[in-house]
């Protein structure tokens, strides 16, 4: 368990460095080309289903194969139907902001690839 705490931590501090760097990436491009960043907050309520099942990975640090998340879990926190969570996950894949596979169970898991983190931190900016 201990373990398990100590890989969630350094994914947490791992992801704010690359969520630091991004920020400073889009502000440096912005300012390249004359635009102006805009802080905006989006709240999860207002992003739609397929963009909030993402963010649910996120923050759940599914960010490694060894951090992947069940379906059935993303499901129980949204408090919607596994099979539109799968459905959903797997168009992600299609598009390379997911990756998925079969565990020792027979259950299927979910991460977020790099262009996934990038995709759910673009969210807020």
């Amino acid at each position: 368990m201990k373990d398990s705490k100590s890989k969630v931590s350094k994914c947490k501090q791992q992801l704010n460095i690359s969520e630091i760097r991004l920020h400073a990436f889009i502000k440096e491009t912005l300012l390249k080309h004359g635009l102006k960043l805009v802080k905006v907050r989006t709240l999860r309520e207002e992003l739609p289903l397929a963009e909030k099942i993402l963010q649910t990975l996120h923050n759940l640090c599914a960010t490694a194969p060894d951090l992947a998340r069940r379906s059935e879990e993303l499901s129980q926190v949204l408090q919607i139907d596994i099979n539109e969570v799968e459905k959903t996950l797997d168009n992600y894949k299609f598009e390379g902001f997911v990756e998925s596979f079969m565990d020792n169970e027979g259950k299927k898991r979910y991460y977020l690839t790099g262009r996934g983190i990038i995709k759910v931190c673009a969210l807020f900016t």
